[in-house]
């Protein structure tokens, strides 16, 4: 299966446009990039902080809830304002709370960066997920799109925390400041 894969990924790239490529490359880049923070983030708080362990594992549900109501309003202000600009708000916006994140001093700071990143990542979620429905049009090639993409995404998480766990073993504040990179990069990309 391995053998073939290089002539099915030719083929492939025969079949979806350039700038779906382009976004998926954007999206692996910037799921190793998160990778590099999120596994390590409650290590992070109680650890290097001094927030109880109690606290520090409610953070990430501020974040999601957060979210949630972000995602519900999402797909209207991709309609909008357009899924590119969206997705580049949001990768810069959480880039620049990633950069805050590496240099912040108390748990309240957290508590708000982590309400702002929840408020900024879903933008991108579904400006993205939105620009492969409209860049593949072909219904047959459309869920094998999305599947790829997911894939993508996978793989991203499975390098992201290897990476991560090297760079947070020298440093938390480089983890912060290199997953701050990687989303600036996918942002100008």
């Amino acid at each position: 299966m391995l053998l073939h894969l290089p002539s099915r990924l030719r083929s492939l790239s025969r079949v979806y446009p350039r700038q779906y490529w382009l976004l998926l490359a954007g999206a692996l880049i910037n799921t190793i990039g998160m990778g590099f923070v999120w596994p390590f983030l409650n290590i992070y708080l109680t650890e290097q902080m001094g927030i109880p362990l109690s606290v520090a594992t409610m953070l990430p549900l501020l974040e999601q809830s957060v979210s949630l109501f972000t995602a519900l309003g999402a797909g209207t202000i991709a309609d909008r304002y357009g899924r590119k600009g969206l997705m580049v708000l949001s990768l810069g916006a959480v880039s620049g709370v990633y950069v805050l994140m590496a240099f912040a001093g108390a748990w309240w700071m957290f508590v708000a960066l982590m309400a702002l990143r929840g408020f900024f990542m879903p933008l991108y979620r579904v400006a993205g997920d939105t620009m492969v429905g409209d860049l593949i049009t072909d219904e047959e090639r459309r869920l094998p799109a999305y599947s790829l993409s997911r894939t993508v995404n996978n793989v991203g998480v499975a390098i992201g925390p290897v990476l991560g766990g090297v760079v947070a073993a020298y440093s938390y504040r480089a983890s912060f400041l290199a997953a701050a990179g990687t989303l600036a990069f996918f942002a100008l990309l």
